[in-house]
């Protein structure tokens, strides 16, 4: 027999298909479909019937989990990953198991002592097991019955002493995380273990990343865009997470994202990341002036001026930590607004210099549109004409031979190489 994860049942290929118009299972026995006119084989134990009608789901378990858990309903999924409500056959507790599209790649094994310090029962929900089984991977984890923190702004933005509650358990969760970065915290990964006390707990952790091993995104995607930091395009760090956290609290302080319409249509991916570079993120559909400060902290665009656990601490405490200004500024001589390069803006030609020599990310920018918006930057400044043709070199050299550091090779940063020069 073998394990389709795109299937509906377990049969055995004998087995006559089944649709998912089946009726109630009767005193007669398990009522026939269309498709099973006639009497069909032996059912499978996988198989035997059911008491109760079973839902529609994409996928079904292979024989040795489905021995252990009965698969229930669809609870969400994405790109990466399908989760499912399934029930223990021997006790009924119920479990949340993730059902994963391609192989993925922990941060740490589960058990560990790293896996323990990063994945704490009070912050995080718990990893019950991992298996893999027929070639797919699972995840068995508690389930959280009461949704996720979503559910909470189903009637609009939270009081602020809800949200005060809100800030505070998931910062906290955050914290207990680091130097373990999340990735991808935004209210759907938020889940509510209890609603009195309030106890939230993060989940999905697809884009888990242990920075003592490796800095870059290395894992099956990138996060939620709306939710990303500007320097998580590249890479992710610790200010990653507080600013995904900012955009959270915006979108339940305001109950809408700042990127989304009031009809709850959402702005598109390249006007997001166009405002991105240029002007910071709106936050004057938030009323309550402290929450816009605590938002304002968290969305700064500069992650080395942004606010982390220790200002949301002091905010939560009644302080005022000082917002770093993140308005746009006018070159005085050349007038330059901000070029953004892995996360950091740059507003002169020697800053965006040592930074692109210094990064293996550089010649990421030596390619299409962002060469031509490099050129357009450096308009009125001394470097403009040596940016322009190395950056025409490196158009018909292209980016192989043509190492992106060459396009910043600027009197301001004391270089005159050229493409052939720093060739890589």
């Amino acid at each position: 027999m073998s394990f389709n994860p795109s299937a509906t049942t377990v049969d055995d290929k004998a087995t006559p298909a089944r649709t998912t118009v089946d009726q109630q299972v009767s005193a007669q026995g398990p009522a026939k479909t269309t498709v099973d006119a006639a009497p069909g084989p032996a059912q499978t134990t996988v198989d035997a019937a059911e008491t109760e009608a079973q839902p529609y789901r994409r996928h079904n378990l292979p024989p040795g989990l489905a021995s252990r858990y009965r698969l229930m309903d669809h609870l969400g999924g994405g790109g990466e990953a399908h989760v499912y409500r399934a029930v223990e056959r021997d006790t009924g507790n119920e479990v949340a198991i993730k059902v994963f599209d391609r192989q993925p790649r922990y941060a740490y094994p589960l058990g560990s002592p790293e896996h323990r310090r990063a994945f704490q029962h009070e912050h995080t929900v718990d990893i019950i097991e991992r298996v893999a089984e027929a070639g797919v991977h699972f995840e068995i984890q508690e389930y959280c019955r009461l949704g996720t923190l979503e559910r909470l702004m189903e009637d609009g933005p939270l009081d602020a002493d809800a949200l005060k509650q809100v800030v505070s358990e998931v910062a906290a969760a955050i914290e207990s995380m680091h130097p373990t970065v999340h990735g991808d915290v935004k209210p759907s990964n938020i889940l509510i273990r209890t609603m009195k006390p309030l106890d939230l707990v993060l989940t999905d952790f697809g884009l888990t990343t242990d920075l003592g091993q490796r800095s870059r995104v290395t894992n099956t995607g990138q996060g939620t865009l709306a939710f990303r930091a500007p320097e998580g395009r590249t890479s992710l760090r610790p200010s990653c997470d507080w600013w995904a956290f900012g955009m959270t609290i915006a979108q339940v302080a305001a109950g809408r994202h700042p990127f989304q319409h009031a009809d709850g249509t959402w702005v598109s991916d390249a006007l997001i990341e166009e405002h991105l570079a240029t002007k910071p993120v709106p936050t004057e559909q938030i009323t309550d002036p402290r929450v816009r400060t605590l938002v304002r902290g968290l969305l700064v665009r500069d992650y080395e001026k942004r606010w982390d656990y220790r200002q949301v601490r002091e905010w939560l405490a009644g302080g005022n930590p000082q917002v770093a200004d993140d308005t746009p500024i006018a070159h005085p001589a050349a007038n330059l607004g901000a070029f953004e390069f892995e996360g950091r803006l740059h507003r002169s030609t020697a800053s965006l210099g040592a930074a692109m020599q210094e990064s293996a990310e550089a010649r990421r920018v030596a390619q299409g549109q962002r060469r031509n918006d490099l050129v357009n930057w450096c308009e009125g400044t001394p470097e403009r004409g040596e940016v322009k043709r190395i950056a025409d070199a490196a158009s018909s050299l292209g980016p192989e031979r043509c190492g992106n550091a060459a396009l910043l090779a600027t009197r301001a940063t004391g270089s005159s190489a050229s493409c052939s020069s720093v060739a890589r």
